[in-house]
C-alpha cells in the first residue's frame, strides 16, 4: 500500500508540472531567426515576420516564374531552385529563399502563362501574391 502511494503522488507531481508548462495561454512569438513556409495556400495572405527571418516561398506545378524583387525589406537568398524541370513538362515546383533585412512590406509576385502542357490557367491559378510584413 505504501509504494502505491508514493506512485500516486509522483503522478501527481508529474501532471502539475506538465499543465503547469502547457497553460500559459500566449502563443510564442516567432524569432528573427525563424524559417516560414509559403505555399500556393498562403495566396493572398500577409505573413508577419521579424527582420532576421527567412521566408521559403515554394509553389508547385509547371511554368512558375518570380517576378524580381525591388526593394529592401527582403533579399533573394542564392538562386531560385527548379525542381524536377523537363522540357515538355515544366518543373514540379519552384522555391525561392528570401531574408528578412529590415522593417517594412513588400508583395512577392509569381506567374505562370499555363497551368499544365498546352492547358491555359483559370480561375486566378496563373497568379500568385503574397504580403511579407515586417516588424520589429
Amino acid at each position: 500500500m505504501g509504494s502505491f502511494r508514493l506512485l500516486l503522488a509522483a503522478g501527481g507531481i508529474v501532471g502539475c508540472v506538465v499543465l503547469t508548462s502547457c497553460s500559459t495561454g500566449a502563443a510564442p512569438s516567432p524569432s528573427p531567426q525563424s524559417t516560414i513556409h509559403v505555399s500556393f495556400a498562403s495566396k493572398g495572405d500577409t505573413v508577419h515576420v521579424h527582420p532576421g527571418a527567412t521566408v521559403d516561398v515554394t509553389l508547385e506545378g509547371p511554368y512558375w516564374s518570380f517576378v524580381p524583387l525591388q526593394n529592401h525589406v527582403v533579399k533573394q537568398e542564392g538562386k531560385v531552385i527548379r525542381k524536377d524541370c523537363r522540357p515538355e513538362f515544366g518543373c514540379s515546383s519552384i522555391e525561392e529563399r528570401l531574408h528578412v533585412e529590415e522593417t517594412g512590406t513588400v508583395t512577392i509576385h509569381a506567374s505562370r502563362p499555363q497551368c499544365g502542357e498546352a492547358l491555359r490557367c483559370l480561375d486566378g491559378n496563373g497568379e500568385f501574391t503574397v504580403a511579407i510584413a515586417s516588424t520589429p
